[in-house]
């Protein structure tokens, strides 16, 4: 019995999409041309073009997934005999305990709400194991599912690490 899943390291810092620099773009430019009583006529293109944007963003939004802003860095796999991640093996006699409570996400699931400046779709990546072993290291990742409860779906295995006593808990 084997599950395997790709892992991926997250981005550092904040993410702004180049739609949504523009979307700041426009809504600075017409609140200085409105405030500063620049050219009507100019003002009201300005107005008119946010307009028609962010109503075609919020369009696409409904329809988008978010955008992947890491890097995919290797394999989580489970087996009966160990867990390895990226290339680095740890048998279970090695772990003191695997926590997977905090893997809900797949891909398509709806994370927004339809008047928010975010894709309304997840990518399915901010799934987190967290492995503590017996040697006190603390090994930390987010993995990818691509569809809903792939890790759960695994009973076998996972009853192989309750009966280890290493899982802590899982959704």
């Amino acid at each position: 019995m084997r599950a395997s899943f790709r892992t991926y390291n997250k981005p550092k810092g904040f993410n702004i999409t180049w739609s949504q620099w523009l979307l700041i773009i426009l809504t600075i430019l017409y609140v200085l041309f409105l405030f500063l009583e620049v050219n009507r006529i100019l003002t009201f293109i300005i107005g008119i073009s946010w307009l028609v944007y962010f109503i075609l963003f919020m369009i696409n939004n409904v329809s988008s997934y978010e955008k992947v802003n890491g890097s995919f860095s290797g394999r989580l796999i489970l087996d009966m005999k160990y867990v390895s991640v990226n290339n680095a093996k740890y048998f279970i006699e090695e772990i003191e305990r695997l926590d997977i409570s905090n893997c809900t996400d797949f891909e398509g699931r709806i994370i927004t709400y339809f008047l928010q400046f975010s894709p309304y779709m997840s990518n399915g990546l901010d799934n987190e194991v967290i492995i503590e072993l017996k040697n006190g290291e603390k090994i930390r990742f987010n993995f990818e599912q691509t569809k809903n409860n792939m890790i759960a779906n695994n009973k076998d295995l996972l009853e192989i690490y309750f009966e280890n006593n290493i899982i802590i808990s899982y959704q």
